[in-house]
């Protein structure tokens, strides 16, 4: 007679908010547990108890009509049905919230066998865009999709100090908050968003690095010169690089060719394919 256990692989899951997740539990025989019962319970944060996730007895369950299920998780469990047969207890929690973070037992008590799980629900990570560049400085905004609580958003320079911005715009979708956030940067440097679940203090942030050099905006009068800047930020020598000025054509007639340099050679120097306006 075979030894049965219980099989949780992996024990530790990482997972962001608003997505789904499989906790895996089965039966090491792989033996039909599809008239034995099995409990899913999650350990509570407070001495309030185990919640009540899902529980399967001989094809009954709360999808089906048992009551019993904890408020929180109503609606968004369910096991794999078919392949039961094969000793499958695992379940799926649709849509994680960051609430849902802490260990989970999968518990078959007739068998007297239990295992453990850690479920860790992180927020989802911001993404960074340059929207525009003006006078003022450059306009960057972060947006944060499908986060599964309300979280709070600020924007920091490298050293943590919290950046001016407008108040974040908010709206809530299906799967979950969506806020972006916008700030204007007039000097060169690092800037980071940071989101912070309110409920868990997790945090989750993105950088980007702004080189401001001079005016993002240029203007001049008719037939005065002018400097287009553009250098690196770290200083080093250039004269075996290659770097290529180009203007965006006002119709659809492709780029053109400003100055190209590439190790000494240039349009002043003898290559060709420099557009018309600007040779000379």
């Amino acid at each position: 007679m075979f030894h049965i256990k219980l099989v949780v692989e992996p024990k530790y899951i990482i997972v962001k908010g608003g997505t789904d997740v499989v906790l895996p539990c089965s039966l090491s025989t792989k033996e039909n547990v599809e008239s034995k019962v099995f409990d899913w319970r999650k350990v509570a944060q407070k001495d309030d108890g185990l919640k009540e996730v899902f529980m399967y007895e001989k094809g009954f369950h709360y999808n089906n009509g048992r009551p019993g299920q904890s408020e929180e998780f109503k609606g968004r469990v369910s096991h794999f049905e078919d392949e039961l047969k094969h000793g499958n207890a695992s379940i799926i929690i649709r849509n994680k919230k960051e609430a849902d973070s802490e260990v989970y037992t999968c518990h078959f008590p007739r068998l007297h066998q239990m295992v453990h799980l850690k479920l860790f629900v992180v927020a989802p990570e911001p993404d960074i865009n340059i929207i525009d560049a003006t006078d003022d400085g450059v306009l960057l905004q972060f947006e944060v999709r499908g986060a599964a609580s309300k979280p709070r958003v600020e924007w920091q320079d490298r050293d943590g100090n919290k950046l001016p911005a407008e108040d974040p715009q908010v709206s809530e979708r299906g799967d979950g908050y969506h806020i972006t956030l916008q700030t204007t940067v007039t000097k060169t440097g690092c800037c980071r968003c940071v989101v912070t679940q309110e409920e868990t203090n997790r945090r989750t942030h993105a950088e980007i690095y702004v080189a401001i050099i001079g005016r993002a905006v240029i203007k001049v009068q008719g037939g005065a010169d002018v400097v287009l800047p553009c250098s690196l930020s770290t200083k080093e020598n250039i004269e075996f690089k290659l770097f290529d000025w180009k203007k965006v054509a006002q119709k659809d007639d492709g780029l053109k060719e400003v100055f190209l340099y590439d190790s000494g050679i240039h349009y002043n120097n003898g290559r060709g394919g420099q557009s018309e306006q600007f040779k000379g």
